[in-house]
């Protein structure tokens, strides 16, 4: 988790950098550059040593639990192994929300910095509405796949079935992960560092106890780290989205952007996991695996742009988006009061 916090930084600091010497606005010194960069780096860095902690004391947490359940040193080994190969693919799509999600952060800072409250209200819309836009689908993907992701990672039998149990258990997170690191990003942009490394100890703690009591249970042992994420994720999530709408109140209602978005993946899951189960009769299972991705990358853009999840905004924000907007003709209606 504190990944999150030095890459939100370095780009923080390099919009920070940029707007400080821009020609329409005073240079200031050096000092005053150096005070407002540690402002910034004390408390990520703090965040971040408390989370590395809190990591490893989670880490102990499971073995020993496991370990009081009579697994082995060896056998608790095993199913962390399996929790740890679930974990990247959960967080992946959180790596492709901070990737496509960059170049709004700088924009906010600036906008911040000059107070133009209508471009943060817009972009820090946009950054969330992304963030859904992307999570929502790659959960719905985990949950669905969760069964030949796992055979296609681990050929033994039992390794992969509990994959597929963590997988298909962690994949609500997928949204809550996605998020939790954009609105992390949108606050640290507008100077509030404080407030994203509060709710993550917060959350941190929640894991700690929620894994202490569930991967202890007898009948859920690892699959207990697993809901743990779920929850302890979904907690920092909230916590950080009030932060955000009492920063910037006039964002669009979360429900109201997720709606067409659910309806979306629902239809993509459907097709997609069709055309898997249909060509797994004629085809090995990688290769229907294989169609069935790109069924459901093909079916959710189609249904995206239909139901108005995917704004104009959001395209011009992609390579060659002002090419796709033109063809799609694609355009926002909705307009933002200062």
């Amino acid at each position: 988790m504190g990944a999150v916090y030095r890459l939100s930084y370095k780009r923080y600091k390099a919009s920070k950098e940029k707007n400080m010497a821009s020609p329409d606005r005073s240079v200031s010194s050096r000092s005053d550059i150096a005070k407002a960069l540690f402002r910034i780096a004390i408390p990520i860095a703090i965040g971040s040593c408390l989370l590395y902690v809190l990591d490893l004391f989670d880490t102990k947490i499971i073995y020993n639990r496991l370990n009081a359940l009579m697994y082995s040193d060896e056998a608790a080994t095993a199913l962390y192994g399996t929790w740890g190969s679930a974990l990247k693919l959960y967080d992946l799509p959180g790596s492709i929300v901070i990737a496509l999600s960059s170049s709004i952060l700088p924009v906010i800072s600036g906008a911040f910095s000059r107070k133009e409250q209508s471009t943060i209200t817009r972009m820090t819309t946009s950054g969330i509405r992304i963030s859904f836009l992307v999570t929502i689908p790659c959960s719905v993907g985990l949950a669905l796949f969760s069964e030949p992701l796992g055979s296609l990672f681990y050929s033994d039998p039992a390794e992969a079935a509990s994959v597929q149990r963590l997988l298909t258990i962690v994949a609500i997170g997928v949204v809550f992960n996605g998020t939790l690191y954009i609105t992390n990003s949108i606050m640290q942009a507008q100077g509030r560092v404080n407030t994203p490394v509060i709710n993550m100890v917060i959350g941190g703690v929640i894991r700690l106890v929620t894994n202490f009591i569930l991967v202890g249970t007898p009948d859920i042992n690892i699959a207990g780290a697993a809901i743990s994420t779920a929850i302890s994720t979904f907690i920092m999530m909230v916590l950080n989205l009030i932060s955000v709408y009492r920063l910037v109140p006039n964002v669009d209602n979360p429900f109201r952007i997720i709606l067409p978005m659910i309806v979306s993946a629902a239809g993509m899951g459907i097709c997609s996991y069709g055309a898997y189960y249909g060509l797994s009769f004629f085809l090995p299972a990688r290769l229907s695996l294989v169609f069935g991705i790109i069924v459901a990358v093909i079916v959710y853009f189609t249904l995206a742009v239909l139901t108005k999840a995917i704004k104009e905004s959001d395209l011009r924000m992609l390579p060659k988006g002002d090419r796709i907007v033109r063809k799609l003709r694609i355009h926002d209606a909705r307009h933002y009061k200062k």
